[in-house]
């Protein structure tokens, strides 16, 4: 029981750091009165007045690298572009990922999103912000994974000699603006480039298909 009390203040507390975090950086300011306080027996914890606002910003930052993945996956797919100078091997693979990481997408925001709303409209069950935050932990890893996968497939562009030749670029990715352009083969030192190096694609393939995957935690907060 005195694990479980140390638990609970200890999960509202990162709960509620991460999302003053998001909500700061990425949509500047908010209602003064965005939150209320809520007396749950000798404690009392907060709830959002407005859960329709704050959803779409707390998840901003995954949504933001799975768009910033996909759009990746589909350029060295050759679907967005028609790019068919990698091998046939290279963008089947890069399809199936696609679409793994799509239904994963999809189960990741609903839950999500059920998770959030029904969290705030009970913000007293100390059973189901545990849930919660066990989810949260484990979107946030996916992000991490998404970020490791498009620095695998990627690099910088050099700022002396030997730049890549502009037939080798297959894309031109701008991850402050969450985009990826295969139009536009102007090297700029502040964007990444998707090259073609089935190596280097191959490796950043093998990580993400054996690090992202939905554990068995996740699935069962799902059901419950």
């Amino acid at each position: 029981m005195q694990l479980k009390n140390f638990i609970w203040p200890v999960t509202l507390i990162i709960i509620t750091a991460i999302v003053y975090l998001i909500v700061r950086f990425n949509n500047g300011s908010h209602r003064a009165d965005e939150q209320e306080p809520v007396k749950c027996t000798a404690k009392t914890v907060y709830r959002y007045k407005y859960p329709s606002e704050m959803f779409p910003v707390i998840i901003h930052d995954y949504s933001t690298n799975f768009q910033l993945t996909s759009g990746v996956l589909s350029n060295i797919a050759g679907d967005s572009t028609g790019n068919v100078t990698v091998g046939v091997d290279v963008r089947n693979t890069a399809r199936q990922l696609r679409d793994t990481l799509n239904q994963d997408n999809i189960f990741f925001e609903d839950a999500l999103k059920s998770y959030f709303f029904e969290s705030n409209n009970d913000p007293c069950n100390e059973a189901l912000h545990l849930r919660y935050a066990g989810f949260i932990e484990e979107m946030f890893n996916k992000v991490v994974q998404m970020k490791q996968f498009i620095a695998g497939v990627t690099t910088a562009p050099p700022t002396t000699a030997n730049p890549p030749k502009k037939d080798s670029i297959i894309a031109v990715i701008d991850t402050a603006k969450s985009t990826v352009d295969s139009t536009s083969k102007t090297i700029k030192t502040d964007k990444l480039l998707l090259l073609k190096d089935e190596k280097k694609i191959n490796s950043a393939f093998q990580n993400i298909k054996l690090n992202y995957v939905i554990s068995k935690q996740a699935k069962a907060l799902k059901t419950n």
